[in-house]
């Protein structure tokens, strides 16, 4: 029987967002979901402070893509992912001060480190408890800090698939 951290690392092939032909999965995460995050984060995330690097916390963070675009952006960045696989990944294609961790949410209050901004982009619908998850995430979160969450709607989904719209269509990454 395949434990669900092996069944993650057999789906980092599929979200791998380092290779010239990126997965449909993956892309519509880069094409729909980051830029939202990135806009809500310019408008109401944290701003750097006295030369300080605002710190960000990529739940799930797969293989490193979106921690990549945070550190770009002037985030001092960790990313924090239940398969080592991926992590091992995020790693080989990032920049050293990116802090990476294989784990899940039981990691996040032995992290020792409070972040202004928490980020979890298509995860959370994997997840056992919620509460427990956002309690952590609440937990790890500076008092001004920000949680931004994107999850699928499955209802949205069901809708779409009952009308014939094939999610394909609506990238086009190559």
């Amino acid at each position: 029987m395949t434990s669900e951290s092996e069944k993650w690392n057999l789906a980092c092939r599929k979200v791998n967002t380092h290779t010239d032909q990126i997965d449909p999965n993956a892309a519509d995460n880069i094409v729909i979901a980051w830029p939202v995050v990135f806009e809500l984060l310019a408008k109401l995330g944290p701003k750097a402070k006295n030369a300080t690097k605002a710190s960000g916390l990529d739940f799930g963070c797969g293989t490193g893509g979106f921690c990549n675009a945070l550190h770009q952006r002037a985030f001092s960045v960790t990313g924090i992912d239940f398969s080592k696989e991926m992590v091992a990944l995020a790693q080989a294609h990032s920049p050293a001060d990116i802090r990476y961790q294989v784990g899940g949410a039981e990691a996040l209050p032995k992290m020792g480190q409070k972040f202004d901004a928490v980020t979890s982009i298509m995860v959370l619908q994997f997840v056992e408890s919620l509460d427990d998850v956002a309690e952590r995430f609440h937990g790890v979160l500076k008092p001004d800090g920000i949680a931004l969450i994107v999850v699928v709607n499955p209802d949205f989904v069901r809708r779409c698939l009952d009308e014939g719209v094939n999610f394909k269509d609506f990238c086009s990454v190559a």
